[in-house]
């Protein structure tokens, strides 16, 4: 969601070689108003979020159009193949844990447990 979010507004910045880079915390920086702000005017935190979710998928759907157009070269593949494994190891424990292990990871929502 934070990459939907901040990939258009790092596009429009066009201040670094590669927007994507830039995306995650650009969109961390505007889930955080957004999120505050619509949570004060009363909206429910679920709907904040499908809310944040609509407002990113044009932005995925951009970065997706965009990914297919670009000229790629090595260290851009080794930095999309970085990061896609670091979330996947990031998350693999999730996935191949007992269920009390999302306690650990800091989700304690999801937590079964009990």
């Amino acid at each position: 969601m934070w990459f939907g979010l901040g990939y258009p507004i790092a596009r429009i910045l066009g201040s670094v070689s590669w927007s994507a880079l830039a995306a995650p915390p650009l969109g961390l920086a505007t889930y955080a108003v957004i999120l505050p702000t619509l949570y004060l005017k009363g909206v429910p935190a679920s709907q904040v979020c499908l809310i944040s979710l609509s407002l990113a998928a044009p932005g995925i759907l951009l970065a997706t159009w965009d990914g297919f157009h670009h000229q790629w070269t090595r260290i851009h593949l080794f930095v999309l193949g970085a990061a896609l494994t670091a979330g996947i190891l990031i998350i693999l424990p999730k996935w191949a844990a007992v269920p009390d292990f999302s306690v650990f990871q800091g989700n304690i929502g999801t937590n079964s447990g009990t």
